[in-house]
């Protein structure tokens, strides 16, 4: 495409944006039957997709849900309002409780409840935490360990690089497969393992479970 068509398209391409924008914003009007009547109501999309998703949540139809809100209020009040605020208290709670299962927390309980060699990496291949697993079968191995080997001396190693994993990860793949290495001084453990996403939002991290070694 040349410089100057690209240029005949940008306006369209930038109306476009704006009128996108500008529907978000915008209370798109809707009938509800309730238990009780049929309403009309305006509401943004964003909070039409809110309530649908807080109905199924619940297992009930969005007029029930419409209902339930509009009976909590003595006198009534100002329904599109009431069911914002609705959405976003049942959004804020979620999120609450989504984030006790999705921190370093949730990751390190996942490795520890593991039977097997486990631990966690973060993208500079450091290992955040292990299991009792991993640690007995280093010591097995090296039998002259230092009891800091976990914090000194242990030089892990992937067959596979660490980015491609986490990049075929966030693609949708449930899980990766590689050999890997575990040095002390001049010793080595070889092996294979799976990899997974941990369930950490904030800070890119993969769960290893040693599969042979």
């Amino acid at each position: 495409m040349s410089e100057a068509v690209s240029n005949r398209l940008q306006p369209a391409q930038v109306d476009e944006a704006d009128e996108a924008e500008a529907a978000a914003f915008t209370p798109v009007f809707r009938a509800v039957s309730t238990p009780k009547q049929r309403r009309g109501i305006r509401l943004e999309n964003i909070y039409w997709d809110g309530l649908k998703m807080l109905a199924a949540d619940r297992n009930r139809s969005i007029g029930e849900i419409v209902e339930e809100v509009a009976d909590s209020v003595p006198g009534g009040g100002n329904l599109a309002s009431l069911l914002r605020v609705r959405v976003m208290h049942w959004l804020s709670e979620r999120v609450r409780s989504l984030e006790r299962v999705s921190g370093a927390d949730a990751a390190e309980a996942i490795i520890q409840a593991c039977p097997s060699p486990a631990f966690a990496l973060r993208g500079d291949k450091k290992i955040v935490f292990h299991n009792r697993a991993l640690l007995a079968l280093i010591q097995s191995r090296f039998v002259t360990v230092k009891p800091d080997v976990m914090q000194k001396g242990l030089r892990l190693t992937l067959d596979t690089r660490l980015e491609l994993v986490m990049e075929q990860l966030r693609g949708g793949a449930r899980s990766v497969s590689s050999g890997f290495m575990l040095g002390v001084e001049e010793r080595r453990i070889r092996g294979s393992l799976n990899l997974v996403s941990a369930p950490v939002a904030r800070k890119p991290m993969v769960l290893a479970f040693i599969t042979s070694a």
